[in-house]
Formats: structure tokens, C-alpha cells, sequence
């Protein structure tokens, strides 16, 4: 991997029609089965695309994915998965292939389960918004006299939520 250059945002609009662009993520159609997802290096924090990013952030996140994807469908038998290759579709010109190599994965196109796992160990935006309302956090009692962005006492909480449609 090259650390010669920082991906903020991808465009392959002359090879493949764009589907979404997301916080760190631009999804483009393959074909009607089947989608290109480019993580870029882009950096997300509480909902908000920053303006700094981190050199191979999307390569990393990929091939992790990737990694752990083989190692759960190794342990677990008939288990499936919604990636198909890390290969690039042939769609993508030469001189293209260099900088998308790594950061892409074609997947199959499916209905999206619109979860969100979020663990929070600091009382920041919605959380603290929650806790000076009624003392909780998404339900869960959180300890009186705390102040805005401290620790939880207790160590951090999972806060599951629903996906936005968009971003």
C-alpha cells in the first residue's frame, strides 16, 4: 500500500453510476445484482465528515473486513456474507485500478438491515441531551452530577439505534 496519496472522495462516474455517497463510504452499481463499495479515507466523528483524513484508512478498513469476513465464514459452517470479491469489475479502466485496488469490494446487492451498534463511554450530543432531560441514557439510569462530555463512571454502554437512510 502507497501512502503517496489520501482518497477524500472517489469517482468512478465515467465507469460505474454512483448509488450513494456516505460518511466515509461512495457506493456504485455493477450491475443489477451486484454493487462496488469504495471505502475512502475519510473520518467520521459523531455524524460529521471531517476535513482531515487518515493515509490508507480505506485499504486498511477494507482488507480487515475482508479478513475477518473469511475468518467467520471458516468457523462458522454454511455461514454467508454479502461480499463477493475484493477483485475490481472489469468496468474500471487501467489506469484507474492502482488507486482502487485494495479500498473496493464488490458485494451483493441486498436489502440493508439498518442497525447501528453504538457504544458510548462519554456523556456527548444525544447522550448528554438524554441525560440532562431524565437522567438516563437511551433508558439506561445513569449516575446523577455528571457533567457534559465526562466519562461514564461505570465504563461505557451499548446504545443500539437505526440506521439514517442517507450518509
Amino acid at each position: 500500500m502507497s501512502t503517496a496519496s489520501i482518497m477524500l472522495s472517489s469517482d468512478l462516474s465515467s465507469s460505474l453510476p454512483l448509488v450513494n455517497k456516505g460518511k466515509v463510504r461512495d457506493i456504485y452499481s455493477v450491475n443489477p445484482s451486484t454493487l462496488l463499495i469504495v471505502t475512502t479515507d475519510r473520518v467520521s466523528a459523531y455524524d460529521v465528515t471531517l476535513a482531515s483524513a487518515i493515509p490508507n484508512k480505506g485499504a486498511i478498513l477494507t482488507l480487515l473486513t475482508a479478513h475477518w469476513s473469511q475468518i467467520l465464514k471458516t468457523s462458522i459452517p454454511g455461514l454467508r456474507t454479502h461480499i463477493l470479491t475484493l477483485n475490481l469489475p472489469p468496468q474500471i479502466p487501467p489506469t484507474l485500478r492502482k488507486t482502487y485496488n485494495h479500498r473496493s469490494t464488490q458485494v451483493h446487492k441486498l436489502l440493508p438491515f439498518k442497525i447501528a451498534a453504538i457504544v458510548r463511554g462519554y456523556l456527548t450530543r444525544e447522550a448528554w441531551d438524554s441525560y440532562q432531560k431524565d437522567g438516563t441514557v437511551c433508558g439506561i439510569p445513569i449516575p446523577t452530577g455528571l457533567k457534559e462530555c465526562q466519562a461514564l463512571p461505570n465504563g461505557p454502554i451499548y446504545t443500539p439505534s437505526t440506521k439514517a437512510d442517507v450518509g
